[in-house]
């Protein structure tokens, strides 16, 4: 939102998951909240293969998700192109736990 991302990863870092960001942006419970929503989105896709291309933040959510990680203040940045394939079950497993954090969100657990 007009700053640099070392800027931003410092608030982050310094900031419970319910503040609002800087500048009036949504806080980062929103976030993964926004983010469950879009994949729920993608899960009751008739489809058998949907292709998603997003930014590495909601990829890296899910896919820490996927190893029972819940979100951080921080996160390892996802390879820039890098394909993930994920089952609908998996992608399932990661959107659960991703709201179950939603409804008490912290950085603790």
């Amino acid at each position: 939102e007009g700053g640099t991302l070392a800027d931003y990863r410092e608030w982050a870092a310094g900031n419970d998951p319910t503040v609002e960001a800087p500048g009036g942006g949504e806080s980062r419970a929103e976030t993964v909240q926004r983010y469950a929503g879009g994949y729920r989105k993608i899960l009751a896709r008739p489809e058998r293969t949907v292709l998603v291309v997003a930014h590495g933040l909601p990829i890296r959510y899910v896919l820490n998700a996927l190893d029972r990680l819940s979100p951080t203040p921080l996160v390892e940045q996802v390879a820039y192109a890098e394909p993930f394939r994920l089952s609908a079950s998996e992608l399932e497993a990661a959107v659960r736990l991703l709201e179950t954090w939603v409804r008490r969100p912290n950085w603790n657990s």
